[in-house]
């Protein structure tokens, strides 16, 4: 039985599953959706996580594993610290579930669904903010130590103005509204990225 289970639960049926939360969310994914369209029984889905809560969570944390560390990567992997903020946020305007399927971001999504966020939720997304924030004022300390910022930039404040700004395109991006509207929003964002610049 372990290894039927094992055989139904594959990585393109989880990826899938991922994507029906990430696409309506906690309340609007019914199980009985998720069984028709990836074809995974419900009695593998109570074996292996216990019901659609634990199924969610589980889901909630492949999506921070494998879609917001690859979103996360310039920050990280950028020396030049305005330079990663900027690629970050380029790639936002590019991103297809962002600009054609109107996604979002599941954590973004989950956050604002107060009426079922539970503790356990609540702290990835709460992981994922604190993260985001850390890599902005990482990125920012190293423009500062790069000589890029102006002197009177507030590190800690310009690093919160950004991740705010990140959850607004997410939730902007959910919107029926076109492209373009989501490719200006950050390239207001880079014009005050290039405010803080030193002259």
């Amino acid at each position: 039985m372990p290894q039927a289970i094992e055989r139904v639960l594959s990585e393109p049926v989880l990826d899938q599953t991922m994507r029906l939360f990430w696409a309506k969310g906690y309340a609007q994914t019914p199980i009985e959706e998720i069984v028709a369209v990836t074809g995974f029984n419900r009695a593998a889905i109570y074996s292996r996580f216990g019901g659609k809560r634990e199924l969610f969570l589980a889901m909630l944390a492949r999506y921070r594993e494998r879609i917001t560390e690859r979103l996360l990567e310039p920050l990280r992997t950028h020396d030049d610290g305005l330079a990663a903020i900027e690629a970050f946020f380029r790639q936002l305007s590019t991103l297809p579930e962002l600009t054609q399927h109107s996604m979002g971001c599941l954590l973004v999504t989950t956050a604002s669904d107060q009426a079922n966020l539970d503790p356990e939720a609540s702290a990835l997304v709460a992981d994922y903010l604190d993260e985001l924030t850390t890599l902005m004022r990482a990125a920012l300390g190293r423009a500062r130590d790069q000589g890029q910022l102006d002197a009177a930039v507030d590190i800690q404040a310009s690093a919160d103005f950004l991740a705010t700004h990140v959850l607004g395109l997410m939730t902007l991006s959910r919107w029926p509204a076109p492209a373009r509207t989501l490719h200006s929003q950050v390239e207001e964002i880079l014009h005050y990225l290039r405010g803080l610049e030193k002259n």
